[in-house]
C-alpha cells in the first residue's frame, strides 16, 4: 500500500509504472492462441462473476448450520469494506490528478471488465472471499493450510487469465489482492478473534477457551504472584456443564498459601472478554423478549463481572448456603481476562449421577429455605451446578446470584431445584418432601411462575428428554393457580426494541440493497457511482469510455454541463458507456447518455447534422404534458443517444442545452494525446 501510495503520488509515478505493467504483460499477451484463449475467456468470465458469489453464498449457508453468526455477518461486511475502499482509491484526487485509470494501453481487451482498473475490484473480491472462507469454516492447521494453497493455486490461474485477456494491469491486481486480504483478515482479527472464536468441530462450547501456550503460562505466572500458588498442572474440567466461561482443575505443590500440608487441587474458572459479550447479548435477548427478568443489566466489564461471582460466594457462604470457599481473584489479562479461584470438590459428582435419597432431596430443599430467609436468589439452580460430595449436596457456580430479589424470582428457584431433583425421584416424593418446609400455597406459586424461559437451558433440555411431564405432574399436585405472567414492559425494553429493529433494517437494507455492489449476485457490475464521467478535461475517463466501444472511431466526452445538470451516475464496461443526469428543473434521470456499437433506431427520423461523420436522428416519443424522447448520433462502428424523460412542465430546450455540452473526439486524436501527455501506446 506504501508502494501504491508512493506511485500515484507523483506525476512520473503513473507513467513508470504503466511501463513496467505493460512490459510484464507483453509475454503474457503473445502466448494467445485460439486453442487457449476460449479457456482463458471463461476462466475470466468465472472468476469476475460467479467464483465470488458461489464461494460466498456457501460460505454463507455453511457457516449458519454451524452457528457462526459472527463470522457470517463479518463477510458481507468485508467485502462491503474492500468494494467502498476501491471505490475511494478509483475516484481519489492526488498529486497527480485523479486517477482513473483505464485498462491497459497497446493491449486489446477481448475479456469480460468494468470500470476503472485500479484496483482490481475482481481480484480484491475473490481475494476477500477465500480469506472469509477460511477463517469461518475451515479450522487452523493442516486443512487451513491446503485451503491456503488451493486459493493461491485457483488465483494465480484466474490472475493470469486477466493479464491474457488484457482487462488488468498486474499492479491492479496486486492492489486488489492487497485490499481484500489485508482488510478481511484485519476485520476479522478485531471482531471474532481467533483465539476467542475458534473455527473448531466437536470441540466443546466457544466459550471455552484454550489455556495452553502464552495463556498457560500466564495463569500460572499470576498464580504465583497473586495467590502464591506453584503451579503443576492446569486442565478443562466440566466443559459440558459450563458456557458462560472456561472451568478449569489446578494442580499446586506443597507449601503453598493455600495448604501448606501437600499437593491439592483447585478450581478456577477462567473469564474473558467473549463471556462478557455472550453476557450482553443473552441480556439483551431476554429484555428484548421478556421484558427485564430481575437484574438483566449488563455487567460494564470482565473486572466486574468476576468481582459480582466472588462476591456472591462470600454473601452465600455467610448465609449458610453449602458451597466452595472461595480464595481470590487473579488477573491474568488487565479488564481482558481474569481467574476466579476456589476450593475444589474433590470426588463430587453432579446430581444428576448421584442416587437422589430422601435425605439429599432434604439438604436440597433446605438450600432453598436458607436462601429465601437471607434475601438471595441462585437464578442458575441446574444438575451441573449441584453436586454430591461423600453424600452431601453441594451448590456451585453463583455467578447469576441476586441480593433481595422478587418474590416471584425466589418462586422459581424453588421451582428449579424441585425439578431437578425430582429427576432422579419423582414428583410425588419431591412434592410431599417439600411440604415439610413449604406451603401448598408457595410450592404452587412456583410452578405457576415455572415455564421454559425461567428454566436453565440445560434444566430444560432434560426435563424435555424425561419420559414423564414432570411440570405437568407438580401442577397436578399443587392447588390450582393462573399462570404467572412474565412480560415486563417498559420505556428501556420499548427503546431497546426500536434501537434493534432499527439496526437490523438498516444491515439488512445495506447488505440486500448491495448484493451485486459487493458480489454476492452474478453478474456483478461496478457500483454505477464509482466511475468518473466522461468529460472532455479528465483524459482517464475519456480512455475507458473509448475502451467500452473498441470499434468506435469516434467518442463522445461531455463539456460543461448547464447550470441544473448533475451527474448522478456512471457505468463502463467492456460493452457500452451509461452516463445518467439529473436536473433540477427536468427532474432525476431526466437525460441517459448511451454509448454502444450500434442502436436500433425504430422510427427515428434524420435530422442535419453539423458534422459530416456523424449522422443525426430523432424520435420525440411525446412532447406533452412531459417531454420524451430519443436523440441519437450514428458514426462508423458505434452509436450514441440521448434518452430524455422529462417530469411534466419541464421546457424541451433543457434537452437542447445539455445536447450542446456533448462533444467528440476521433481515435486518432485520443492515441497522439496519449502519445504526447503518458505512453507511447494505443487503445
Amino acid at each position: 500500500m506504501v508502494l501504491w501510495g508512493w506511485v500515484f503520488l507523483t506525476e512520473q509515478g503513473p507513467v513508470t509504472i504503466t511501463e513496467i505493467d505493460l512490459d510484464v504483460m507483453a509475454p503474457v499477451v503473445d502466448t494467445r492462441a485460439s486453442w487457449l484463449t476460449p479457456t482463458m475467456q471463461r476462466v475470466n468470465e468465472v472468476g469476475v462473476h460467479w467464483a465470488t458469489p458461489v464461494i460466498a453464498w456457501v460460505t454463507i449457508v455453511a457457516g449458519l448450520a454451524v452457528r457462526r453468526i459472527r463470522h457470517v455477518l463479518l463477510l458481507p461486511a468485508s467485502l462491503l469494506a474492500v468494494t467502498t475502499l476501491g471505490a475511494i482509491i478509483t475516484n481519489l484526487n492526488v498529486a497527480a490528478g485523479p486517477i482513473d485509470r483505464p485498462r491497459p494501453l497497446g493491449v486489446s481487451q477481448i475479456g469480460d471488465w468494468d470500470g476503472f482498473a485500479q484496483p482490481s475490484r475482481p481480484s480484491g473480491l475473490l481475494a476477500a472471499v477465500l480469506v472469509a472462507a477460511a477463517l469461518t469454516l475451515i479450522p487452523p492447521g493442516r486443512w487451513r493450510r491446503g485451503w491456503w494453497t488451493l486459493s493461491v493455486f485457483a488465483f494465480a490461474v484466474f490472475a493470469y487469465a486477466q493479464l491474457y485477456t488484457g482487462v488488468e494491469h498486474p499492479t491492479d491486481i496486486l492492489a486488489g489482492v492487497t485490499v481484500g486480504v489485508a482488510f478481511t483478515m484485519l476485520l476479522y482479527r478485531l471482531v471474532a478473534p481467533e483465539a476467542v472464536f475458534k473455527v473448531a468441530y466437536r470441540q466443546g462450547k466457544t466459550a471455552h477457551l484454550d489455556v495452553t501456550g502464552p495463556r498457560g503460562e500466564a495463569i500460572r505466572l499470576g498464580l504465583r504472584n497473586q495467590l502464591g500458588v506453584e503451579v503443576m498442572h492446569i486442565e478443562p474440567v466440566g466443559l459440558e456443564g459450563s458456557a458462560g466461561s472456561t472451568p478449569l482443575r489446578i494442580v499446586v505443590e506443597r507449601g503453598d498459601a493455600v495448604d501448606e500440608e501437600g499437593p491439592t487441587e483447585l478450581f478456577a474458572k477462567l473469564y474473558a472478554r467473549s463471556h462478557l459479550r455472550s453476557d450482553r447479548s443473552y441480556k439483551l435477548f431476554r429484555t428484548l423478549v421478556y421484558g427485564r427478568l430481575e437484574d438483566e443489566t449488563r455487567y460494564t466489564s470482565v473486572r466486574r463481572l468476576v468481582q459480582h461471582e466472588d462476591y456472591m460466594l462470600h454473601v452465600m457462604r455467610r448465609a449458610g448456603i453449602p458451597t466452595a470457599e472461595p480464595y481470590g481473584i487473579v488477573e491474568i489479562t488487565p479488564d481482558r481476562e481474569y481467574l476466579l479461584v476456589n476450593e475444589f470438590l474433590h470426588d463430587a459428582v453432579e446430581i444428576s449421577d448421584a442416587e437422589v435419597t430422601d435425605e439429599l432431596i432434604d439438604e436440597g430443599l433446605a438450600v432453598v429455605a436458607r436462601l429465601w430467609r437471607a434475601g438471595l436468589a441462585h437464578r442458575d439452580i441446574k444438575p451441573a451446578n449441584l453436586m454430591v460430595q461423600d453424600g452431601q449436596l453441594r451448590v456451585i457456580d453463583v455467578a447469576f446470584g441476586e441480593i433481595r430479589p422478587s418474590p416471584w424470582r425466589q418462586a422459581v428457584d424453588l421451582a428449579n431445584m424441585m425439578l431437578v431433583l425430582a429427576l432422579g425421584s419423582s414428583p410425588a416424593r419431591v412434592y410431599e418432601r417439600a411440604l415439610q418446609r413449604f406451603s401448598e400455597d408457595e410450592i404452587a406459586e412456583a410452578f405457576a411462575a415455572s415455564r421454559g424461559v425461567t428454566l436453565p437451558s440445560a434444566l430444560r433440555a432434560d426435563v424435555r428428554s424425561d419420559s414423564r411431564d414432570l411440570l405437568g405432574a407438580f401442577r397436578e399436585l399443587a392447588p390450582t393457580r393462573r399462570r404467572v405472567s412474565i412480560q415486563r414492559w417498559s420505556l428501556r425494553r420499548v427503546g431497546l426494541t426500536a434501537w434493534v429493529l432499527m439496526l437490523t433494517l438498516a444491515v439488512a437494507a445495506i447488505i440486500l440493497g448491495n448484493l451485486s455492489t459487493i458480489g454476492l449476485t452474478s453478474p456483478s457490475p461496478m457500483p454505477t457511482a464509482t466511475v468518473r464521467a466522461p468529460f472532455c478535461e479528465g483524459a482517464g475517463s475519456g480512455l475507458i469510455a473509448a475502451q467500452s466501444v473498441p470499434t468506435a472511431q469516434i467518442v463522445p466526452c461531455i463539456g460543461d454541463l448547464p447550470n441544473g445538470w448533475t451527474v448522478a451516475s456512471v457505468s463502463v464496461n467492456q460493452d457500452r458507456t451509461v452516463v445518467r443526469l439529473d436536473s433540477d428543473r427536468a427532474g432525476e434521470g431526466a437525460a441517459v447518455l448511451r454509448f454502444d456499437d450500434g442502436c436500433v433506431l425504430g422510427d427515428a427520423v434524420t435530422v442535419p447534422s453539423d458534422d459530416p461523420r456523424i449522422d443525426r436522428y430523432e424520435d420525440s416519443v411525446q412532447l406533452e404534458p412531459a417531454f420524451r424522447a430519443n436523440w441519437y448520433a450514428v458514426v462508423d462502428g458505434a452509436c450514441w443517444w440521448w434518452e430524455f424523460d422529462f417530469t411534466e412542465g419541464a421546457s424541451t430546450t433543457l434537452a437542447v442545452r445539455v445536447d450542446d455540452s456533448l462533444q467528440w473526439i476521433s481515435r486518432e486524436e485520443l492515441n497522439a494525446n496519449i502519445a504526447e501527455t503518458f505512453i507511447d501506446a494505443e487503445i
